[in-house]
C-alpha cells in the first residue's frame, strides 16, 4: 500500500512540472507591418503624391532593419512593382507614384522573413483623378528601366525590361501591360526586339534571336549560323523583312528568311566595326551607320559595302529611308541635324538643325513615320514632330533612344523614376 502511495506521488509531481514547463515556453514573435504615414491619398494619375508612404517593420517591440518588402499592384499579373530593405530603424519611404488608371490603385506590401516566406501583409490605397491627353505612366509594368519596345501589325506591343525577367505585351496602345509568359525564357535580359508586320523578332543579351508569327503565342529560337551570340548591340529589319544582328564583339549577320538561317557579312569596309540603324529602298539598296557614325551602302545585297562620305563634316548617326526612296540622315557637329538625299547619298540638303544645348551630345535618332507624320528623338531636347520637314513641333522634352510612335500616334517615352510614360493624343 505505501508502495503505490509513493508512486501516486511521484506521478502528480511529474504531472506539475510538465505543466510548469509547457507554461514557461516563450511565444514566438512575429514579424509585423505597419503603415505609419501616407495611406488614402488623391491626386492626378501620373504624379508623385504630396507625402511619401511612410511604414515600419517590427518583430515583437523592436525595429527590423534590412528586411524585404515587397510592393505588389493587386490588380496586376505582372507580380511584384518594386522591392525595398528597411533602415536600420525598420522603415522604408516609398515614393508614390500614381499610374495610367483612374480610380482606387491598391498596394499589397508584403514582408519577407529571413527564410524568403511571406510573414506579414496588408493593402494601402490610393486615388487617381483623370487628366485627358497628358503624358502619364502605364499600368502594370515593373520599374525596371526600359531596353527596347516595338509594335507588331497586329497593334500588340512587345516591350523587353532591363531586368531577368519576361517581355511584356500591350493590347492597348501601351496603357496596360501584362507578363508574356509564353516566351520560352524567363531569366535572360530582352536586349531588342523589332516587329515587321506580325513578324515578331525578340533577341536576349547572350541567347541569339526568338520568332513568334502568332501574336507571342509560341516561340522558336532562330539563331542558325550566328556564331556569336554574345553581347547583342542591335537587331534591325528592313521594309522587306531583311534582318541584321549586331553585337558588342564587331560580328555582323544577316537573315532574309525570317531568320532560319544567318550569314555573317565580312566586307572589309564594315570590319571592326557595330551597327545600329539598318534600311532598304524599294529597290533593295541597303543602308546603315555605325556605332562610330560612319554610312555605308550595300547595291548586292550586303555581299560587299562601301563607306559614303556625305558632303558634311559630322558625324553620321541614324538613316530613314522614305516610301518614295529619299534617304534622311541624323547627324551632329555643333547642333543635331537632319540631312535629306533624293539620288541615293550622292548629294544632301540640310532639312533641320535643332536648338543648342549646353552640354549635351545632340544625337538624332531614331526616326519614325506613321501616318503621314515623321518623328525624331534630338538627346537633350525632345521628341520631335513634322509633315512637311519645313514647320516642326517639339512633342515633348523627355527622351529616350527607346521611344516608340504607336500606330495611332501615341508617344511612349521611358522616364523618371524607371518608368514607361505615354501620352495618347501629344
Amino acid at each position: 500500500m505505501k508502495r503505490i502511495y509513493q508512486l501516486l506521488v511521484l506521478l502528480c509531481v511529474l504531472q506539475a512540472c510538465k505543466k510548469n514547463n509547457t507554461s514557461e515556453q516563450p511565444v514566438p514573435e512575429k514579424i509585423k507591418i505597419q503603415v505609419i504615414s501616407g495611406n488614402n491619398q488623391s491626386d492626378t494619375i501620373g504624379h508623385l503624391l504630396k507625402d511619401s508612404l511612410l511604414i515600419k517593420v517590427t518583430i515583437g517591440s523592436r525595429a527590423l532593419a534590412r528586411t524585404l518588402v515587397n510592393f505588389n499592384k493587386e490588380d496586376c499579373p505582372s507580380g511584384i512593382l518594386a522591392t525595398y530593405l528597411t533602415d536600420n530603424n525598420g522603415f522604408i519611404k516609398y515614393p508614390w507614384q500614381l499610374t495610367g488608371k483612374t480610380g482606387d490603385q491598391p498596394i499589397k506590401l508584403t514582408a519577407i522573413d529571413s527564410l524568403g516566406l511571406p510573414a506579414d501583409s496588408l493593402i494601402v490605397h490610393a486615388e487617381g483623378r483623370s487628366f485627358l491627353n497628358a503624358w502619364q505612366p502605364v499600368y502594370c509594368l515593373p520599374h525596371a528601366g526600359v531596353n527596347d519596345l516595338c509594335q507588331a501589325g497586329s497593334g500588340r506591343m512587345f516591350l523587353g525590361l532591363l531586368s531577368f525577367d519576361y517581355p511584356y505585351y500591350s493590347d492597348d496602345n501601351g496603357i496596360n501591360w501584362q507578363r508574356l509568359t509564353s516566351f520560352p525564357v524567363s531569366n535572360l535580359e530582352i536586349r531588342q526586339m523589332v516587329a515587321n508586320g506580325n513578324d515578331v523578332y525578340i533577341a536576349t543579351r547572350h541567347n541569339g534571336v526568338y520568332y513568334s508569327s502568332n501574336n507571342g503565342a509560341s516561340w522558336e529560337n532562330r539563331s542558325s549560323g550566328i556564331t556569336d551570340t554574345r553581347e547583342l548591340y542591335k537587331l534591325g529589319i528592313t521594309k522587306s523583312g531583311k534582318l541584321f544582328f549586331s553585337n558588342f564583339y564587331n560580328r555582323l549577320y544577316m537573315s532574309v528568311n525570317k531568320g532560319l538561317a544567318w550569314t555573317e557579312l565580312t566586307s572589309t569596309a564594315i570590319f571592326n566595326e557595330h551597327f545600329d540603324s539598318f534600311c532598304e529602298t524599294s529597290t533593295g539598296v541597303l543602308y546603315m551607320t555605325s556605332a562610330g557614325e560612319d554610312l555605308f551602302k550595300s547595291t548586292n545585297g550586303g555581299t560587299t559595302w562601301t563607306a559614303i562620305h556625305p558632303n558634311v563634316s559630322y558625324s553620321v548617326q541614324s538613316i530613314f529611308v522614305d516610301d518614295n526612296d529619299d534617304l534622311y540622315i541624323g547627324a551632329y557637329w555643333n547642333s543635331a541635324d537632319i540631312y535629306k538625299s533624293t539620288n541615293g547619298g550622292t548629294s544632301w540638303t540640310l532639312k533641320y538643325s535643332s536648338p543648342q544645348v549646353p552640354g549635351t551630345y545632340l544625337e538624332v535618332k531614331p526616326f519614325y513615320k506613321v501616318n503621314g507624320k515623321y518623328y525624331f528623338m534630338v538627346a537633350g531636347y525632345g521628341i520631335v514632330t513634322t509633315s512637311d520637314f519645313i514647320t516642326y513641333r517639339l512633342l515633348t522634352n523627355r527622351y529616350s533612344f527607346e521611344y516608340l510612335i504607336a500606330a495611332n500616334n501615341a508617344v511612349l517615352v521611358p522616364g523618371s523614376f524607371e518608368n514607361l510614360w505615354y501620352n495618347q493624343n501629344p
